[in-house]
């Protein structure tokens, strides 16, 4: 039977964004109990930069052992951002940006998903991608012709990560 390593995951992780064009978007789920649903890694695409955001489940920011607290301290050194809700943490990636930026943020969002979130293997996980239709911009007049033209987007949106592809899209908090 074939064994896909975290490596290989980070490195297909790592090139899918490299890829990814502006309004994509990638969930990484873990496939565990339905009462830590809420738990994801989503990555959000612009033209101007990768917002990855974490969002834990209360039961386990209820339950962080002195282990957790330290993991979160780390993210927090490494430049993720704690949000107003205590389950949400975000790292910011302005583009362009070399090659180094996104194997230091897979490998971050690798190491969440492998030691903080104690993911054994990462068919553990499913994923879910989109791209979001092009929106019109405030205050601009288009003709018919523009909106027709307009990208309608793409969902579901197929990526090579080596993992399942999740049946619907997850209903992001």
């Amino acid at each position: 039977m074939y064994q896909f390593s975290w490596t290989q995951f980070e490195n297909r992780l790592a090139r899918a964004l490299m890829r990814a064009g502006d309004r994509v978007h990638i969930v990484l789920i873990p496939e565990v109990s339905t009462e830590y649903m809420t738990q994801y890694l989503h990555y959000a695409v612009s033209d101007t930069a990768i917002v990855c955001e974490l969002r834990l489940s209360p039961q386990t920011r209820n339950v962080l052992s002195a282990y957790k607290s330290s993991a979160i301290s780390t993210m927090v050194n490494q430049g993720w951002q704690q949000s107003n809700e205590n389950e949400v943490y975000s790292r910011h990636l302005l583009l362009p940006t070399y090659s180094s930026a996104y194997a230091s943020l897979t490998a971050q969002s690798i190491h969440i998903l492998r030691d903080f979130l104690q993911i054994s293997e990462p068919t553990s996980l499913t994923y879910y991608a989109w791209r979001a239709p092009e929106e019109l911009e405030d205050g601009r007049y288009y003709s018919a012709e523009e909106v027709d033209e307009l990208d309608v987007g793409e969902d579901p949106l197929e990526v090579d990560l080596g993992i399942e592809m999740a049946s619907r899209r997850p209903e992001l908090l």
